[in-house]
């Protein structure tokens, strides 16, 4: 006959368990909500029912996100490979491939305006609030050029209050780059937020024959945005 028999619990298990339960309660009520809009509507990330990947202004700042195929490399089943023609890529998303010379098969909105342009798809991402990629055929949202899926990105609003920032860097080119955001009000009811980014380096790759580099990059990129809110 077997009997069963209670084991007390030390006092001082339950007291170092008590903070870790604590800390875990406390990490789940402080993580933020993400908010996407890539089916052109606002809705919680964790429950639109669409395959999404999402880059905060907190994600694409801490993974270096600088170029489309910063986040690119990041997203699954997502591949982009720079052609010989400057400003163009080749683009494979979920299988769905692009002919040489062709559209992408994924369409590019910024903030609701569709870029027509294949060669938009890789200027500078600078003062970005979000990025949204949604996988799949999307052309009942988006209309045509969508049918590997959509990239939806969001620059940073305008402010209430002034705020400026400053980035500048180098590299072993030699090269520098520089990007800059400004914000504040114009008055009760307009705010503003102009963006410019500058970047110029001579390459990496050697070209022995001519003696310089075979790879310089060149990008000047400039962004205004107004916010009217009416007052009540």
């Amino acid at each position: 006959m077997s009997v069963l028999r209670r084991v007390p619990v030390a006092a001082p298990v339950l007291l170092a368990l008590s903070p870790l339960a604590a800390g875990i309660a406390l990490a789940q009520e402080q993580l933020e909500e993400i908010v996407v809009t890539a089916r052109l509507r606002a809705e919680n990330y964790a429950e639109a029912p669409a395959a999404i990947k999402a880059f905060t202004a907190a994600e694409i700042d801490s993974a270096g996100i600088e170029t489309p195929h910063d986040y690119i490399r990041l997203t699954p089943n997502m591949t982009v490979v720079q052609t010989q023609n400057p400003g163009n890529s080749f683009i494979t998303i979920r299988g769905v491939s692009q002919a040489r010379n062709s559209d992408m098969p994924v369409l590019v909105v910024a903030d609701g305006v569709l870029m027509t342009n294949p060669a938009q798809f890789n200027q500078e991402l600078f003062d970005i609030q979000q990025i949204e990629v949604l996988k799949g055929p999307q052309g009942a949202l988006y209309g045509r050029n969508a049918i590997g899926g959509a990239v939806n990105i969001v620059t940073k609003p305008a402010s209430d209050e002034f705020e400026a920032r400053l980035r500048v860097g180098a590299d072993s080119g030699p090269g520098y780059e520089a990007q800059g955001a400004i914000s504040g009000p114009l008055s009760d009811s307009w705010k503003y937020r102009p963006s410019l980014s500058y970047s110029d380096t001579d390459g990496y790759l050697e070209n022995t024959y001519l003696g310089t580099e075979a790879d310089p990059y060149k990008d000047t990129s400039a962004r205004v945005r107004f916010t009217y809110a009416p007052n009540d």
